[in-house]
């Protein structure tokens, strides 16, 4: 390895290093991995171009892809979001047992890949109930780079090793993917499968019957994961064979749509096996269409409340373009790629399934767009799961529009302007971090689960606080239920604890947005003061206060 190779390695593990000490130094993980990752990632393409060895470089992408992800999910004291919690009390429970009777819910009580891998996971590590979801960084951050990397690697006939040096470099700071690798739950998993069915559908040229085996057996996998991707592959599979009907595309002759209906037909049979016997997906379908194709006739203004004490963190509408940025960062070039590849080289097997997965998950991400606005206030169709499927798609096609521009112009400088741009919609979106100032943080310190510890081993009475502590649980306590807690969001925002006498309120100091039901709001007073001279104190740790009404 040359001098300088060495020296970039250095810098590269040096930054990531600074990186990890300056989150627990500054207790946050934004803005300090933004930067890092950014710094990281354009060490490593500065890498390449100096050794223009391909394969060492996707490797060590790969790596800090690994990295990044177990960084934001080991970081924070308790688990991050609250749907984790969940999925860690039915882990310990068939930990415990050895059968799924723990799990409550009627979906996953019959589809429990998701728990079972992260029981046997629990098992197998024994790293306690904290980490029985550490192995989703290691799926997250192996699988969707090497996928974004076939897939360019098939769609990009120049500058093939840089194209892909460039999406393992994207892929590994993908939004979605940071955010289901610290915030785990089943479609995470099935996003895995899904792209690894993917890549064998890019392969189909070259495959056998042993093709159909393959991809019918990860769909069963699927069916018992997750009810998103299962209904994706089903239509992607269908366009594909509608599409082979359409132009009668032979090899060695046997027609591509012969195979591709096969499986087309069995997938169909076996999601609408999992939509009358694994979930009451059916019976719900027409209702959830018809509140989002109705959401027109309501005010949505009308539907969120309006605090005296508290605001958004930022505008509704920003908000949202935050949330979602980082799809439009990968939307925009990726949709002028798709035009080009259409019009050249849509003859050609993997660009055209490539561009008709990725035509169809941007229909889906906007048909959840649009129910997203809808009255409730809800997610709807949650177009973030959508962009989660489509990251590496996507970034397949940005790799193969990004070195045909920076052939026509200054190649170094357009891939490193490409690379940093992408990033930046990526690591700033609200996704890819859990505590972004545009929203509401979602995980407890280390104060805040040692002071809910205490106060739930030592309070015996119902204590009042805000929605998202009174529902995280401490990572010693799960499966366990210690102690009893009420919501008291609605008081604190409108600035009305004046109003009912409370026995016991434990308050955050720390914390200025808080999360309801209906969003993030940032509170415009000091409800500390308040509580300071008519209530009394009887526990703090400088980060959370309990305070006595009784």
């Amino acid at each position: 390895m040359k001098s300088k190779n060495k020296l970039i390695v250095i810098c590269l593990f040096l930054s990531i290093a600074t990186t990890s000490i300056a989150i627990h130094e500054y207790q946050s993980i934004f803005p300090v991995f933004p930067i890092g990752s950014i710094l990281v990632c354009l060490l490593l393409l500065g890498y390449y171009f100096s050794s223009k060895n391909k394969t060492r470089t996707i490797i060590l992408a790969i790596g800090i892809s690994v990295v990044f992800k177990l960084l934001i999910h080991t970081f924070p004291a308790s688990l991050v979001g609250l749907d984790p919690d969940l999925y860690a009390v039915w882990i310990r429970s068939v930990v415990d047992s050895g059968h799924l009777y723990g799990i409550t819910d009627d979906f996953y009580s019959k589809a429990p890949n998701f728990i079972l891998l992260n029981a046997i996971f629990k098992i197998i590590s024994d790293l306690g109930m904290r980490n029985s979801l550490l192995v989703f960084p290691f799926i997250l951050g192996v699988i969707p780079p090497l996928t974004a990397v076939i897939i360019t690697r098939d769609i990009v006939k120049i500058e093939k090793d840089t194209a892909v040096v460039l999406a393992a470099l994207l892929t590994a700071t993908l939004a979605m993917g940071l955010r289901y690798s610290y915030i785990p739950i089943a479609q995470s998993l099935g996003a895995a499968f899904w792209y690894v069915i993917i890549i064998l559908l890019l392969k189909f040229r070259q495959s056998d019957n042993r093709f159909v085996v393959l991809v019918i057996l990860l769909l069963c996998a699927e069916l018992y994961t997750h009810k998103l991707p299962p209904l994706v592959l089903v239509i992607l599979i269908t366009l594909i064979s509608l599409f082979e009907f359409a132009i009668k595309s032979k090899v060695e002759n046997r027609s591509y749509s012969n195979l591709s209906i096969i499986v087309g037909f069995v997938s169909g049979v076996l999601l609408l096996l999992q939509w009358l016997y694994i979930t009451p997906f059916i019976s719900d379908l027409f209702g959830r269409l018809l509140a989002i194709l109705t959401f027109g006739s309501t005010s949505i203004s009308n539907t969120l409340p309006e605090y005296r004490g508290a605001v958004r963190p930022v505008p509704r509408a920003f908000g949202t373009f935050l949330l979602m940025l980082s799809g439009i960062g990968l939307l925009l070039p990726s949709g002028i790629s798709w035009v080009r590849l259409f019009v050249k080289r849509r003859q050609d097997w993997a660009v055209r399934v490539t561009l008709l997965a990725a035509a169809l998950l941007v229909g889906f991400m906007f048909f959840g767009i649009y129910g997203s606005i809808g009255p409730s206030g809800s997610s709807g169709g949650q177009p973030v799961r959508y962009v989660f499927l489509a990251e590496p798609i996507l970034v397949g096609l940005v790799a193969a529009l990004t070195v045909e521009w920076g052939r026509k112009i200054n190649f170094k400088l357009v891939l490193y302007l490409a690379l940093t741009l992408l990033i930046i919609t990526q690591v700033f979106s609200i996704s890819a971090t859990p505590d972004h100032p545009a929203s509401s943080r979602i995980y407890l310190t280390e104060g805040e689960v040692t002071g809910k510890v205490h106060i739930s081993e030592y309070t015996t009475e119902e204590v009042y606080a805000d929605q998202y502590f009174l529902h995280e649980t401490p990572p010693t306590h799960i499966g366990e239920n210690r102690g009893t807690y009420a919501d008291i969001s609605e008081p604190l925002l409108n600035r009305t604890l004046e109003k009912q006498r409370f026995p016991y309120i434990a308050y955050r100091s720390d914390l200025s947005v808080y999360r309801t039901e209906f969003g993030s709001y940032r509170i415009q007073y000091n409800p500390e003061s308040y509580l300071d001279r008519h209530y009394g104190k009887i526990y703090t740790n400088n980060e959370v206060t309990l305070y006595s009404g009784v």
